[in-house]
């Protein structure tokens, strides 16, 4: 998950939280295509959210802010719907196994040039 987040923001500009969020296969900003282990968790959010009745990116707010490792959590909304979902993600604790679907299947990859 961080691979997504890490790059991006909580909704991974779009690839968490977009209208197309369970059917896209490549990466917004660089067109790149999602690796397997992207694939697989951006996957595995959208089966949480479902199962939880939340959307995929309360999931990975709530994944973020259960990690004392990310140092803070930068929500940049520009529409007040999506700083009240984020705000909403404050009450969400994934179970141990959730954040395994999340973080299993992690691979880490080289960074990559985009311009």
């Amino acid at each position: 998950l961080l691979s997504l987040l890490g790059r991006h923001c909580c909704r991974a500009r779009g690839v968490l939280a977009g209208s197309d969020a369970s059917t896209a296969t490549r990466r917004s900003k660089s067109g790149l295509p999602m690796t397997e282990s992207e694939l697989t968790i951006r996957n595995n959010v959208a089966e949480i959210a479902a199962v939880r009745g939340v959307t995929p990116a309360q999931v990975a707010t709530a994944w973020v802010l259960g990690h004392s490792e990310v140092s803070s959590v930068i929500i940049g909304s520009t529409q007040m719907e999506h700083v009240e979902e984020a705000c909403a993600a404050l009450e969400l604790r994934l179970t141990d196994d959730e954040n395994t679907m999340l973080t299993a299947p992690y691979r880490p990859e080289w960074p990559m040039r985009t311009s």
